[in-house]
C-alpha cells in the first residue's frame, strides 16, 4: 500500500475509533447516572412478555437449551482454547504481525472491560456471576456493564475478519465468511439480553468498547509500521 493510502486508512481508523469512543463515554455516564434505567427495564419487559407470547411459538426451535447455547457460544472457556489454537496457527506460519494484533485485541480488551467492570460496578439484572475460567470460579464478582461476552467476542471475530480480508481471495467467499463473523457476536449479545445475564446498555456498550479498542489497536499497528520512505532509506543504507 502506498503511503497516501496508508495515511488514508490510518485517518479512517482514526475518526472510527473517536466516534466510537465519544459514544462509548457518553453512553458509560448515562449508565453512570442511572439515566438508562428506564430504557433498560421497559426492553427486559418486553422481553419477557415477547418470551412468554411469541417465542411459545418457537418452542421446537427456541428452547431453554438453545438460548443457554447462545450464551455459551462466547464462553471464556471456549474463547481461550479457540485463541490457543489461532496463536499457535499464527506463530507456526510466522505470521508475527497478525499474532501481535490478536494478542493486544483481546489482551488489552479483556483489560479495558475487567477496568470498568470494577469502576462502574452496575449489578446485573438476574443472578450474581463471578469471573470463571475451565469452570474455576473465584470470589471476584462480574459486573454487569460492559458486557465482557460481546467485547471479547466482537474483537475475536473482528480479528478473524481481518485474516480472512488478508488470506482469501475469492470473493463470495470472503463476503459469506464475513457476515457468519458479523452474525455470531450480534446473536451472543442477543442470547445475553434473552437470558438476564445483561440490560440491553451493557450489550450495547460492550460493541462501543470493541470498537474504540479495535480501532486504536490497528491505528497503533498502522502507525508503527516503518513507511516506504524508511523502508527505502534502510535499504540504501544497506548498499
Amino acid at each position: 500500500m502506498s503511503t497516501c493510502g496508508k495515511q488514508k486508512e490510518s485517518n479512517s481508523l482514526l475518526i472510527f475509533s473517536g466516534v466510537s469512543f465519544v459514544l462509548s463515554v457518553l453512553l458509560t455516564w448515562l449508565v453512570i447516572m442511572g439515566d438508562t434505567q428506564l430504557l433498560d427495564a421497559t426492553i427486559r419487559l418486553k422481553v419477557d412478555q415477547w418470551s412468554d407470547t411469541e417465542l411459545a411459538a418457537y418452542a421446537n426451535y427456541l428452547t431453554p437449551s438453545v438460548i443457554e447455547s447462545m450464551v455459551a457460544l462466547g464462553s471464556t472457556t471456549i474463547l481461550v482454547l479457540f485463541s490457543a489454537g489461532v496463536l499457535a496457527a499464527l506463530i507456526w506460519r510466522k505470521k508475527i504481525k497478525f499474532a501481535l494484533l490478536y494478542g493486544i485485541l483481546l489482551g488489552g480488551g479483556a483489560l479495558v472491560t475487567v477496568l470498568l467492570k470494577m469502576s462502574i460496578q452496575r449489578a446485573r439484572p438476574g443472578a450474581v456471576y463471578y469471573f470463571n475460567l475451565f469452570g474455576l470460579t473465584g470470589d471476584v464478582v462480574s459486573y454487569s456493564y460492559p458486557s465482557g461476552h460481546v467485547v471479547k467476542n466482537t474483537l475475536f471475530f473482528a480479528f478473524l475478519i481481518c485474516l480472512i480480508h488478508a488470506a482469501i481471495k475469492n470473493r463470495l467467499l470472503k463476503i459469506s465468511l464475513i457476515t457468519l463473523c458479523v452474525i455470531v457476536p450480534l446473536v451472543i449479545g442477543i442470547g445475553q439480553v434473552i437470558s438476564d445475564r445483561h440490560y440491553l446498555s451493557d450489550v450495547v456498550g460492550g460493541y462501543l468498547v470493541s470498537c474504540v479498542w479495535l480501532g486504536a489497536s490497528l491505528l497503533l499497528l498502522r502507525l508503527t509500521e516503518p513507511t516506504a520512505l524508511s523502508q527505502n532509506y534502510n535499504m540504501k543504507s544497506k548498499k
